[in-house]
């Protein structure tokens, strides 16, 4: 059985991946999911970007023994392991971490095919070809099918 995960806190905002860093030089698992969301640069340009956006704001998920708890104190950013009403480390099952790691996965893959779709743009347009006046009767007949009629205006 693996141990089950936890929830823990970090003082501030993008501190996140930080502190899981950290808990995995220690030896524990660490996951700060995050959101791909992508975005356009500007409006004239078919050029799209992306970001991450934490999943959890000032959070991540880490499966330590709570032997090991008071270790995280060391860490710098790192706040507390979330409570409940009874003031017990909230636990949540190894398994259920799995989907929700594979769900979020399979989000950001989808929406990184999104972004790196639209990336592709339209295809180069060709270069204006300057036309003779000699040769309009030849590319009218070309583009048509009919040759231009010299005499009728």
């Amino acid at each position: 059985m693996m141990a089950p995960y936890y929830l823990i806190r970090t003082v501030s905002l993008g501190t996140e991946e930080a502190v899981a860093s950290e808990i995995r030089a220690m030896g524990y698992d660490a996951w700060a999911p995050f959101e791909v969301r992508g975005y356009r640069v500007t409006r004239r340009m078919a050029v799209y970007r992306h970001r991450e956006y934490p999943i959890l704001p000032r959070g991540l998920l880490a499966a330590i023994p709570e032997a090991a708890h008071g270790d995280l104190q060391r860490i710098r950013d790192f706040d507390c392991i979330q409570r409940d009403t009874a003031l017990a480390p909230v636990k949540i099952p190894a398994n259920h971490i799995r989907i929700f790691r594979d769900r979020v996965v399979d989000w950001n893959e989808r929406e990184l095919r999104r972004i790196n779709a639209g990336n592709r743009g339209k295809p180069a347009k060709k270069a204006w070809r300057r036309i003779d006046p000699d040769s309009l009767p030849g590319i009218m007949a070309t583009l048509f099918g009919t040759p231009l009629d010299a005499g009728a205006v």
